[in-house]
């Protein structure tokens, strides 16, 4: 059968509405899933992919560059990189483990909600080492959420910048504050996506 989802990755970053257009619907669908917020999905997203200008198209197709993926082991289609690169890792023991110290053998999905309905206290370390702003406490929300995914393990780079601005110095915040720049007034940060399958991914489950 034809694969139909069409991506746009061309070398070149994408404008925020565009990026919008085309991946919204594989956020949407791992925030479905994950019961993590569709904007903080979407913003991890871009995050990984520069705007679209890599790891999402040919030959990835993985729109949060989960570890085993790659040119040497590329999904085969933007709907498997979403699924087996993003939902099955985040909400799996067996495929992602939460390295933050505080890790409790949660999966990646359950902590970052807990994280985003209970509060956030930044942990000292994870499997890279100490991590930005251990033992800032953060409330219940979008931004405790943004931190438990910067401090649990899933990227060397803690999605932090030291340099931002209006936002904590802690793990995460390069995802508060992208969202803030580029997603704010266009979805809302307690928006949960759908936990249906974009109508393009009309593929057999992988074996």
């Amino acid at each position: 059968m034809a694969f139909s989802c069409a991506t746009k990755a061309n070398g070149s970053q994408l404008d925020v509405d565009t990026f919008i257009n085309v991946y919204g619907k594989y956020a949407s669908w791992a925030s479905g899933a994950t019961k993590l917020p569709y904007a903080l999905i979407l913003i991890q997203f871009a995050h990984e992919s520069n705007w679209g200008k890599a790891n999402i198209g040919t030959p990835y197709n993985n729109p949060a560059n989960y570890g085993v993926s790659g040119p040497n082991n590329p999904y085969s289609n933007i709907c498997f990189g979403t699924s087996s690169g993003y939902i099955v890792p985040m909400t799996s023991t067996s495929k992602f483990k939460v390295n933050a110290v505080d890790g409790s053998d949660r999966t990646a999905a359950k902590y970052v909600l807990d994280a985003y309905k209970n509060g956030y206290t930044v942990p000292a370390t994870n499997r890279y080492g100490s991590v930005p702003g251990a033992g800032t406490k953060l409330a219940a929300g979008f931004q405790a959420a943004c931190a438990a995914m910067g401090a649990m393990g899933w990227a060397e780079s803690y999605y932090y910048n030291s340099g931002s601005t209006n936002v904590p110095k802690t793990a995460g915040n390069i995802l508060m504050r992208w969202y803030d720049l580029y997603l704010k007034g266009k979805i809302a940060d307690t928006t949960i996506g759908s936990n249906t399958v974009p109508s393009c991914c009309d593929f057999p489950p992988e074996t």
